[in-house]
């Protein structure tokens, strides 16, 4: 694909005074994990979310991995292909093929923590104190773990987020997000 107009975001879903929900016209949408991040999009856009589902595997020399992954240059995620993009932030999505849940969660996060620090597994039904046990773990011998999402059927929802971007993310007591910085 050498011409750039090849590339580009379709709309997939509008929900009105909502989010947007947009897909890359080259995912294939008869990927085995297309379905479950089509779900995980459709939780996130009912909150007001701007969703979109990136292509994979595009060469990291490309112009188009240039213009869809740009940010990554410079950072350990050069190269990679995250799979979504929800509010100009990547996320991986890594569901699970073990029968063994604690065996199914480590590569999960093995292997998201490989394409973004912000990560989505699906629920493989091990207690939330074990998981973020299992995070802490990961984060001592140097994972990088930001956020990590578990998604069922039913809903998604946000087991871990670092202290720092909570900070950020929601002043407390309406102090501003300077002065709490400076704290």
């Amino acid at each position: 694909m050498t011409d750039q107009s090849k590339l580009y975001p379709e709309l997939f879903e509008y929900h009105p005074s909502t989010g947007i929900i947009e897909i890359y016209n080259c995912v294939k949408r008869t990927d085995s994990d297309f379905n479950s991040l089509l779900q995980i999009c459709r939780f996130l856009a009912a909150t007001g979310k701007h969703c979109i589902i990136l292509p994979k595997s595009l060469h990291f020399k490309s112009q188009e991995y240039h213009d869809i992954f740009g940010k990554l240059f410079g950072s350990k995620y050069e190269g990679k292909c995250p799979d979504l993009l929800i509010d100009g932030k990547f996320y991986e999505y890594e569901g699970f093929t073990s029968k063994n849940e604690k065996k199914a969660f480590r590569n999960m996060v093995n292997r998201g923590s490989a394409q973004s620090s912000k990560i989505i597994i699906e629920d493989c039904n091990l207690s939330d104190s074990y998981m973020l046990r299992a995070i802490v773990g990961k984060q001592k011998i140097g994972i990088e773990i930001e956020e990590l999402w578990i998604v069922n059927q039913k809903e998604l929802r946000l087991l871990y987020k670092t202290e720092k971007q909570r900070l950020y993310a929601a002043p407390v007591f309406n102090e501003s997000v300077e002065s709490l910085a400076q704290k």
